[in-house]
């Protein structure tokens, strides 16, 4: 099993992205989320051009 599936399984959110408990509770920056997913998108991209 991929470490990724791995960490999902265990945390139930993608790495260096917060759970929805800690955005309720702690908040967010939403700089830093876009930035975040940006780099998410990136990365699905290149997983998705090494298929």
């Amino acid at each position: 099993m991929p470490a990724l599936e791995i960490y999902i399984k265990q945390t139930g959110h993608l790495p260096d992205v917060p759970s929805a408990g800690q955005v309720a509770k702690e908040g967010i920056s939403l700089v830093k989320m876009n930035a975040t997913l940006l780099q998410k998108i990136e990365e699905l991209t290149l997983y998705l051009l090494a298929q």
